[in-house]
């Protein structure tokens, strides 16, 4: 977001083993998760072009609702 990136989470809505576990995290860019993150998290994805059906169902965080998005069990 300090880069006027996008950024969009959708939350998982299914929970069972082995299905995506908290979500996803998309951010506009072409990075590999690893190389930014230090390891591969499966949950996150960098994209060049997020197009509307990878963000369907998602919130895309801002600097304004950043400190309203809380995610929990």
């Amino acid at each position: 977001m300090r880069q006027d990136r996008k950024v969009y989470f959708r939350e998982n809505r299914f929970v069972h083993w082995g299905e995506g576990n908290f979500g996803t995290l998309i951010i506009e860019g072409n990075e590999e998760v690893a190389d930014v993150f230090g390891e591969y998290v499966s949950e996150i994805r960098f994209e060049p072009e997020i197009g509307k059906d990878m963000i369907k169902g998602g919130v895309e965080i801002s600097r304004e609702n950043l400190k309203e998005i809380k995610y929990g069990i």
